[in-house]
């Protein structure tokens, strides 16, 4: 762990932490809630509607998730993903399925000085999740236009 901070590495796994400091950084977020067991995914799916995805806590590159079209796909994710997070926790969230994903791939150094390495433009549409994905770099559907980036700095987790 060179350079980054337990307590950021929790914020980052933990689905309820992270939601929790997203919405205190006031950064707009898919609805969801939390589960534990299926049931409690069923009954959290059917108030957002299909598709959702499932997010396990504390697994890498999206470990025991995905999307889900119906409860069937729904019940085996959502087993699958409690299975394999080490807390047992899946978070179920509204699809965002065919929207673009952007990135900007950003150093920061101890005294919160920034650079952007580059923008990264992930060709698959949002719903796949990164690890799943790929990407090009530098982005190539996007017009010079549309990479305007602000020049504030963000605020750090």
């Amino acid at each position: 762990m060179i350079g980054v901070q337990v307590d950021a590495i929790e914020r980052g796994e933990d689905r309820i932490a992270f939601k929790e400091t997203m919405t205190r950084l006031g950064i707009d977020m898919p609805k969801s809630e939390p589960a534990y067991t299926v049931e409690e995914a069923e009954k959290i799916a059917a108030e957002l509607g299909y598709p959702v995805v499932v997010r396990p806590a504390y697994t890498m590159g999206g470990t025991g998730g995905g999307l889900v079209y119906n409860q069937e796909e729904l019940r085996t994710v959502a087993s699958r993903g409690i299975s394999a997070s080490r807390v047992g926790q899946i978070l179920i969230e509204e699809s965002v399925l065919g929207w673009e994903e952007l990135e900007l791939e950003v150093v920061r150094d101890e005294k919160n000085q920034m650079i952007t390495v580059c923008f990264i433009e992930n060709v698959d549409a949002m719903g796949v999740h990164t690890g799943d994905s790929y990407c090009t770099a530098p982005m190539l559907t996007i017009s010079l236009n549309s990479r305007s980036v602000s020049r504030s700095i963000p605020t750090p987790l």
